[in-house]
């Protein structure tokens, strides 16, 4: 049996999340979570590690189908189990998301009864197999007064590398205030609370990647300027971004371009 077995419910509809935290802690002997959308379900995801995820396809902020597309494109969890909740005429949607692995499908309306044999014939399986992901180490977010005065003046530094985001950081720190985030997550996350016009962002980000980070960014702001700092290549989508250039141990020179970009 698996210990402290923990289960997400994302769904945006309160009713429906209720129905279903109703039947699992009935039934089942689990700590119930719940998420009211994906970007709020990927932290919890992140910061809970649940070993099972219920989830709705239609959801403000970000999808069923993007949040799979990001869970697997984890290494981390590439292989968490997921059954998709969907309406009859999602089917298309469905199958798109059978190749993103999931577990199994819940057909809205819920009927009790079936969707507890499925989420039974799951957490079966997933006690045969036991392969439970590791979770994340989260660096905290800052939490940023959201002043309309100083809109102008805000830079967001999503990179893995804590040494490149502080030096950034201290170098463009006289002209803007500087948000800082090691992770996709954390990057939207501020992006959307702190109304950030700035972005500067490295490759090889988690869980979202800085590709889906950018196009996520756009369609909540198509004003935001994205400078991208590669490693080795430049992304093959050159049209999100102001600037891309590659990083070097020269900081100096990188803050200089950083900065000519968004004048």
């Amino acid at each position: 049996m698996i210990k402290d077995l923990k289960i997400l419910i994302v769904d945006n509809d309160k009713m429906v999340r209720l129905l279903l935290n109703r039947l699992i802690s009935k039934k089942f002997k689990a700590e119930v979570l719940e998420a009211e959308d994906g970007l709020q379900a990927l932290t919890v995801i992140k910061e809970k590690k649940p070993h099972m995820i219920i989830l709705d396809i239609t959801m403000p902020v970000m999808d069923g189908v993007e949040v799979m597309q990001n869970l697997r494109a984890s290494e981390e969890f590439k292989d968490l189990p997921v059954i998709i909740m969907s309406s009859t005429d999602e089917k298309n949607t469905v199958m798109k998301l059978i190749q993103l692995k999931i577990a199994d499908y819940i057909l809205k309306p819920i009927d009790i009864s079936k969707a507890y044999e499925r989420i039974q014939r799951v957490l079966d399986k997933i006690e045969r197999e036991y392969s439970i992901p590791k979770p994340i180490q989260v660096e905290q977010e800052k939490t940023e007064t959201n002043n309309e005065e100083q809109i102008e003046k805000k830079i967001l530094i999503v990179h893995s590398d804590g040494n490149v985001r502080e030096e950034l950081g201290s170098l463009l720190g006289n002209q803007y205030e500087i948000f800082q985030a090691s992770t996709g997550i954390e990057a939207l996350q501020a992006f959307l609370k702190n109304n950030i016009p700035f972005v500067v962002m490295g490759d090889g980000i988690q869980l979202i990647n800085e590709i889906f980070l950018a196009k996520k960014m756009i369609d909540k702001n198509p004003k935001v300027k994205i400078v991208h700092l590669y490693t080795n290549f430049p992304p093959t989508t050159p049209e999100l971004f102001v600037k891309m250039m590659q990083l070097t141990n020269n900081l100096n020179d990188v803050a200089t371009t950083i900065l000519n970009s968004f004048n």
